[in-house]
């Protein structure tokens, strides 16, 4: 802008001539229209950048601005473990929570579990079939609660990578990969201290042999796409004001399912236990 308005470009006032008085007169005449010329193409050029930097200034302050809501919203949804991205088929009204069965079905079965606990294995082994078999009777639904405190008590990422897999089979195949893979975890639990279940290949590979084994699951395991989930996940149970697991409740009225020799109790205690409580 400033190259087309050059006051060099204009014609020199000294290019006039003078001759005599009147040329003479004419001459200072010319002179002082020519000054004036320039004064006020000088100021025009001096509006013209004063705009011209405003309009700049202002651009850059609506990309500053632009720039600090997209990275507010984003943080806004960034834990540490990364996005926010729940699954499909999470309870609807508390995603926290990974719903098998029917949701209208006429009770509720709570299971606080981590995918690490030893106890939480012992009580799979022994009662998981029948969950679910009630489950798909429909006599209930079950809710399931997941606790990654091992992670933290003794080291790893077992139980995180472990919940991050069982989401991503929900979100690829629904209750029924789900379940499936959650029995196999269990069914393949290592000792407590062992972190096996941190490695995404050996969760994939499990996977597998339960069916489950789209590219899809596999990339969101690989790429803990679930991992913001899990963190919620986490704090939802920190918050829940249960100690230990694992923990199981039918319509609120707690199930034993681990007895005092540590063992857990058999198909047949546990389904005197529903008939009891659900009458």
């Amino acid at each position: 802008m400033s190259g087309n308005t050059n006051p060099k470009n204009h014609t020199n006032p000294k290019s006039h001539t003078s001759t005599g008085n009147h040329t003479g007169n004419h001459t200072g005449t010319g002179k002082r229209a020519a000054r004036e010329r320039l004064r006020e193409q000088r100021e025009t050029e001096r509006r013209r950048e004063t705009l011209r930097r405003r309009l700049t200034a202002s651009a850059v302050g609506v990309v500053v601005v632009a720039i600090a809501a997209t990275v507010a919203i984003v943080t806004a949804n960034v834990g540490d473990d990364g996005p926010l991205v729940v699954p499909a088929g999470a309870k609807a009204g508390e995603d926290t929570v990974v719903l098998y069965g029917d949701p209208d079905a006429p009770a509720t079965l709570e299971v606080y579990e981590d995918p690490r606990c030893p106890y939480c294995g012992l009580m799979e082994e022994s009662l998981g079939g029948t969950i679910k078999e009630l489950a798909d009777q429909g006599r209930l639904n079950v809710e399931y609660h997941f606790a990654t405190f091992i992670d933290d008590a003794v080291g790893g990422d077992g139980s995180k990578t472990a919940l991050n897999a069982l989401a991503a089979a929900l979100e690829t195949g629904g209750q029924e990969d789900f379940i499936a893979l959650h029995q196999e975890l269990y069914a393949n639990q290592p000792a407590e201290t062992d972190d096996a279940f941190a490695d995404p290949e050996h969760l994939i590979d499990l996977a597998g042999q339960a069916g489950v084994d789209s590219a899809e699951f596999a990339e969101a395991v690989r790429n803990n796409t679930y991992g913001g989930w899990v963190e919620r996940v986490s704090e939802a149970f920190a918050d829940s004001g249960v100690t230990g697991t694992p923990t199981v409740r039918l319509d609120g009225e707690a199930v034993e399912v681990i007895g005092a020799d540590g063992q857990a109790v058999t198909p047949e205690e546990f389904t005197q236990q529903v008939e009891r409580i659900l009458g």
